[in-house]
């Protein structure tokens, strides 16, 4: 299963303050984001990190990495590390920029990853403080997404050429989407 998150911010005691994330400190926050992780991520399954995701030096940055369950793939946030830094640390892939992922079946389907919101599709962002500190199931539908993070729990879903005006549709679409998600997750995962 193929899955997606960003913003984790490992190690860095001031998100706490800055997010209002309900942790009683650093190490907390650090346990419940892995745990919460490996409660739905198996060992064999693939997850796209959309940046932000450690604070310190590689070796603090190497055991965050260690201790997630699937292959790891990260689009550099703005707090991250460069790519060699990062792939060093245990990554299995690193992208600078953005990923494209096409439906294999029907061009008129696929997925754009970025750390923060570039385009004037849908858009879902996928920070941890907006999915209570789990990684979401990957997205499979009709059209094309933009899924990104940065924003942490500013906005959950956002459609059309202004950032600051989310479209409430969209916020509906975004929920219902989000539901056969968790649905689909909870039946492979067995919860």
């Amino acid at each position: 299963m193929k899955w997606v998150t960003a913003d984790f911010h490992g190690f860095h005691r001031n998100i706490l303050i800055y997010e209002k994330r309900p942790f009683k400190d650093v190490d907390h926050m650090n346990y419940e984001i892995i745990r919460r992780h490996n409660e739905v991520v198996k060992p064999e399954d693939t997850v796209y990190n959309l940046g932000d995701f450690c604070f310190g030096g590689k070796e603090k940055i190497r055991w965050f990495r260690e201790q997630l369950h699937g292959k790891q793939i990260l689009i550099l946030g703005n707090h991250d590390k460069g790519k060699q830094a990062m792939l060093d640390s245990g990554f299995d892939e690193v992208h600078e920029n953005h990923l494209i992922i096409r439906d294999e079946n029907d061009e008129n389907n696929g997925v754009i990853l970025s750390h923060r919101r570039m385009m004037e599709l849908p858009t879902i962002n996928v920070g941890v403080d907006n999915w209570n500190f789990y990684p979401i199931p990957f997205p499979t539908g009709r059209g094309w997404y933009h899924l990104c993070g940065h924003s942490h729990g500013n906005w959950l879903a956002r459609d059309g050429p202004d950032p600051d005006m989310p479209d409430p549709k969209w916020a509906e679409l975004s929920t219902a989407i989000w539901r056969r998600f968790e649905e689909k997750a909870n039946k492979e995962s067995g919860l």
